[in-house]
């Protein structure tokens, strides 16, 4: 008697032979996000992980999201955000301690901010590995 081959047999055997995450969320396939610190950076990574599906702020491919950051994207608010007495200070104001830091996207890299932000907030990503320079 021949034996009928189970279709998702055939689906992990391609996982295994192309690397793929075979954990899935119903027929979702589950994705690693991966952020580099700069674009060249970010190819080099999608090139080595097969994420060869290039999109807008992003490399997708073999169970990877690859993506990258653009300088800083988040800074620290300056003073006068805090208190409005700071906008003009002096030596006698500091130093500046406030009770909880806040921070604001750069506009310069807002865009980007957002790109990896939808990333984050994507149903198929299960993991974040920072890739960006430890120094």
């Amino acid at each position: 008697m021949r034996k009928i081959p189970n279709p998702s047999d055939f689906k992990a055997a391609f996982c295994r032979r192309t690397y793929c995450n075979q954990k899935q969320i119903g027929v979702i396939f589950i994705a690693k996000l991966v952020v580099a610190e700069k674009p060249s950076v970010s190819m080099s990574y999608a090139k080595v992980l097969g994420a060869t599906n290039r999109q807008d702020g992003y490399l997708e491919g073999n169970g990877y999201l690859v993506s990258w950051c653009v300088g800083h994207l988040v800074e620290l608010a300056p003073p006068n955000v805090y208190d409005a007495k700071y906008v003009k200070w002096s030596i006698a104001d500091l130093p500046i301690l406030p009770q909880k830091w806040q921070y604001l996207v750069s506009a310069s890299t807002k865009k980007q901010f957002g790109i990896l932000q939808k990333l984050m907030h994507r149903p198929d990503v299960d993991s974040i590995v920072n890739s960006c320079d430890a120094g």
